[in-house]
């Protein structure tokens, strides 16, 4: 914090523009050594029954050094196979495919996760998140996560900036991982300026339907409330959906006999078999704040921003990687995983600043 606040005060750190990103880094753990829930609890209980024969020997003979150091070596091991016994669980509970399939967890390090790294493989990583300041790419914000995905990860960086630097960036620059609905609306409401790759899922037609027949081609009939297909069809209102916290999707859907009789069915439908209804369309009721910023990213502007990202945010990893060889922690854990990460990102801060020193001197 006190380097930071040096940066900031000789300008090199201005928060006018940040961008975020974040890398796998392999953490210092044993493929083999993660293994089910069943065999951690199986050790779990064979650690406390020796735990306990070591302090029923304690009173029986005089304490060592030695003793002590073999019953402290089994208290570190008891309590990491209750950790372990405890992230299993947690995995268990938050998986959403593949109930039935047991999840693994290290015995050494529970707090690693397998991840996918840059070279397309799979091991056991941390997700080190980096907050980049635009103008010499420096860095603001340190963060270091277990989970693989980066799509809950811009706020609590943002919230890490402010904590450090008493304000949040005026803007943020991120990637697809970090651009959702929650991201857009948490940014707007705290005043930050987000520019990211908006996924066109929604808007892209279902499997095997022709583009002619995209939802885009319907046409609204306000007045009464219903859409018209190419073919001239009407789709009425169904209902209406709301996930939690989510956006309202109107669900419109045509008579079956339309559909049945129509001579684009296979163009159109070519999988719904007509049980109920016809060709049904869905329609999204986004949240304001989540529109502006689509329409903000089709700009050209926008666009512009977006393209300075890759070479911001990946430069300190790559920074990182190949001339302090971060590719690897040293320790153990979420919390000495995260000091080391501070350490290597401080490194990387102050080897920037004495070169721009130079620079400047020059």
């Amino acid at each position: 914090m006190q380097v930071l606040g040096i940066l900031h005060l000789k300008k090199l750190i201005t928060l006018e523009r940040v961008t975020q990103d974040g890398t796998k880094v392999r953490a210092n753990v044993n493929k083999k050594t993660f293994t089910r829930e069943s065999k951690i609890r199986a050790h779990l209980q064979l650690a406390e029954q020796q735990v306990r024969e070591m302090e029923a020997a304690e009173e029986q003979e005089k304490r060592t050094r030695q003793a002590a150091a073999k019953k402290r070596a089994q208290r570190e091991r008891q309590e990491q196979l209750q950790q372990a016994l405890e992230e299993v669980q947690r995995l268990q509970k938050q998986k959403k495919w593949e109930k039935n399939k047991p999840c693994q967890a290290s015995v050494t390090d529970a707090d690693a996760q397998f991840m996918r790294t840059g070279d397309h493989g799979l091991a056991p990583c941390y997700n080190v998140q980096l907050t980049t300041d635009a103008v010499h790419g420096l860095i603001v914000g340190v963060g270091v996560r277990k989970d693989p995905s980066d799509a809950a990860h811009l706020m609590p960086a943002m919230e890490r900036v402010k904590q450090t630097l008493g304000q949040y960036p005026q803007e943020v620059v991120a990637d697809g991982d970090y651009t959702n609905r929650e991201s857009v609306i948490a940014a707007a409401e705290r005043g930050v300026d987000f520019y990211g790759s908006w996924s066109a899922i929604d808007g892209q037609p279902g499997h095997g339907i022709e583009p002619d027949f995209h939802p885009r081609m319907f046409t609204h009939d306000e007045r009464r409330n219903e859409f018209i297909c190419p073919q001239g069809k009407r789709l009425s209102y169904r209902t209406t959906w709301r996930g939690p916290g989510g956006p309202a999707d109107h669900v419109f859907v045509a008579q079956k006999q339309d559909c049945q009789a129509c001579p684009k069915r296979a163009q159109c439908t070519p999988h719904n078999r007509m049980q109920k209804h016809g060709r049904a369309l869905s329609v999204r009721l986004e949240d304001e704040r989540v529109e502006r910023f689509k329409d903000k990213m089709d700009t050209a502007e926008a666009k512009a921003i977006y393209r300075q990202r890759s070479r911001i945010a990946q430069f300190p990893h790559a920074w990182l990687k190949c001339k302090l060889n971060f590719v690897r922690f040293r320790c153990r854990g979420l919390t000495k995983a995260t000091t080391e990460a501070f350490w290597v990102c401080l490194t990387h801060n102050l080897q920037r600043y004495f070169g721009l020193q130079r620079l400047r001197a020059a």
